[in-house]
């Protein structure tokens, strides 16, 4: 970490922080009492900070980045809600794919629970009542906790076709690169369901 005071009076930091297998170098520059309230909030109110990065840093430049001027026909209107599906869908898409690998009696209970209500499922009903793959689970979960928003912006139901909706949020998906090298003990050492509204 590199602290500087500026000759303006603003407090510079430059600092590299190691996430699993990547870093992220940031420098951020502030006035004193922008800091100190910067302290504050992570003290007392760090979901506050963590919406205020999110929603006045992240979220901005990931649509510039992955979104940008490539929103184009049927999904213009709908940027902020396609951003927050591709930005949340591939990590419990990969989390599904890794342990549906295993057998099925290590499966986490919640995983194994959703396997038996999508075998359940009217529309389920080809011939065969086999265990659904990955991108099956994962549309039918977002689904289930997305498809009202998903009918007000105008978007198929995912479940129809769940290869559309993986190449959709996971082929075509800047955000799936990251969760895509990982390797498989980096998702199985989480023993419970990732919910798509907590991301």
């Amino acid at each position: 970490m590199a602290i500087r005071k500026k000759r303006n009076g603003e407090i510079e930091v430059t600092q590299e922080i190691p996430i699993r297998s990547d870093k992220i170098k940031f420098k951020i520059s502030a006035s004193r009492e922008s800091w100190l309230t910067l302290y504050s909030l992570s003290i007392g109110s760090p979901k506050h900070l963590r919406d205020l990065v999110y929603l006045n840093f992240t979220e901005p430049v990931c649509r510039f980045i992955d979104l940008g001027p490539r929103f184009r026909g049927i999904n213009r209107g709908r940027e902020d809600f396609v951003l927050k599906m591709k930005a949340s869908i591939p990590s419990i898409y990969y989390w599904v794919f890794w342990w549906l690998k295993e057998p099925s009696k290590n499966w986490p209970t919640d995983l194994g629970r959703l396997v038996e209500e999508i075998k359940a499922q009217p529309w389920n009903i080809s011939g065969r009542r086999r265990i659904p793959n990955a991108a099956e689970v994962t549309a039918y979960l977002f689904e289930k906790d997305f498809g009202k928003e998903r009918r007000k912006n105008g978007l198929l139901k995912w479940t129809d076709n769940p290869e559309r909706f993986r190449r959709t949020f996971i082929s075509n998906s800047e955000f799936a690169k990251f969760f895509k090298i990982q390797p498989p003990k980096y998702f199985l050492k989480v023993s419970t369901l990732p919910h798509p509204k907590a991301i």
